[in-house]
């Protein structure tokens, strides 16, 4: 009986005293991501397309600083599949057709996720739905 005890105390002890996560713990980086920043990342070459249907030939450009995502809503109404409308602010030094310098654009794209589609072999869909050209940004 007292060995058993003796034992399981030893045990208790062992564990109580070895955690394997502090020996063996690496620094993480961290990073600031969130959904967003995923979607927008995920849109970029698409609207590379976009740009590239619109002016014939491709542009630098990147979201503004203000945040590139204006609005997001999911779109139910009476098509099938659903899908999200969602309205993104770009800016580059060379969009726009009276400024040649910097410009601002708002694109408003239809996109249809893959996973909204009744067809096993689906991609994604990305429409444009409005594209107003470029405004100069001080």
């Amino acid at each position: 009986m007292k060995k058993k005890l003796l034992l399981i105390i030893a045990v208790f002890y062992f564990f109580i005293g070895f955690n394997p996560s502090i020996g063996n713990a690496k620094e993480f980086k961290q990073s600031y991501c969130t959904a967003e920043d995923v979607l927008l990342e995920m849109l970029k070459p698409d609207i590379d397309t976009i740009i590239m249907d619109k002016y014939g030939k491709t542009f630098s450009w990147d979201y503004t600083e203000s945040g590139g995502l204006v609005d997001l809503k999911l779109v139910h109404d009476l098509s099938i599949p659903k899908w999200f409308e969602a309205t993104l602010s770009v800016e580059s030094k060379e969009i726009g057709k009276e400024n040649p310098k910097r410009g601002q654009s708002i694109i408003r794209l239809k996109i249809i996720p893959a996973s909204f589609s009744r067809n096993d072999n689906a991609v994604n869909k990305v429409k444009v739905i409005n594209f107003q050209d470029a405004r100069k940004v001080d």
